[in-house]
Formats: C-alpha cells, structure tokens, sequence
C-alpha cells in the first residue's frame, strides 16, 4: 500500500530520510516497465536546509515550496520553472519485473 502510487506510470513516492541531507529519495514510474530515481533536494541552493522538493498533485513534478524551482519527474529532473537551473540529481535504478523489486544506488 505505501508504494501503490508505482502502479501506474507517472506514479511517484517520497521515500523519506535517504539521499543528501536527508531530504529523500522521489522515485518514479516512467513507463511500464522504467523507473526513475531523484534526489529530493533542491539544486537552486543544495546547502539550504529547507531546500527540500515536495510531490505536485500530479505526481509528474516537483516543486521546492521555499524558492519556487519546479522539476519534471518524467523528463531527467529537468527544471519546469526557476530560480534552480541543474536538474534534480539522478540516481541509477535497477528494475526485477519477475520480482517486482526496485533497487536504487549511485
């Protein structure tokens, strides 16, 4: 139930206190048998320690509620809005369809 939001494509989830500072690890479902891994820290200002990205409604971007940088989870992190101009930092996904297991390592 936590990761049901994974079903679908476009499906995203905050897993919390992972990645750098702590401010979690946004996985994505791409397609159907793709996923998508970000880091949940703002990249306008990195050391800011509430530079953190939240889950639009859609589940599709990400936007940090302090600066305003808005992120696409569907195309590389890449910036929708600024102040931030470097995409959301990319973490490598490995996908077992059989197992229906995501690991995400650097």
């Amino acid at each position: 139930p936590l990761y049901s939001a994974l079903n679908a494509v476009g499906g995203s989830i905050i897993i919390p206190d992972e990645g750098y500072r702590d401010h979690g690890v946004i996985i994505t479902r791409v397609d159907f048998d793709r996923f998508a891994a970000y880091d949940a820290t703002c990249t306008f200002d990195p050391e800011d320690a509430w530079g953190r990205v939240e889950l639009d409604e859609t589940g599709i971007s990400a936007t940090d509620k302090v600066c305003g940088s808005q992120y696409s989870l569907m195309l590389d992190g890449m910036v929708l809005q600024q102040p931030a101009s470097v995409p959301l930092k990319i973490y490598n996904v490995d996908y077992n369809q059989n197992q229906n297991t995501i690991i995400v390592h650097n």
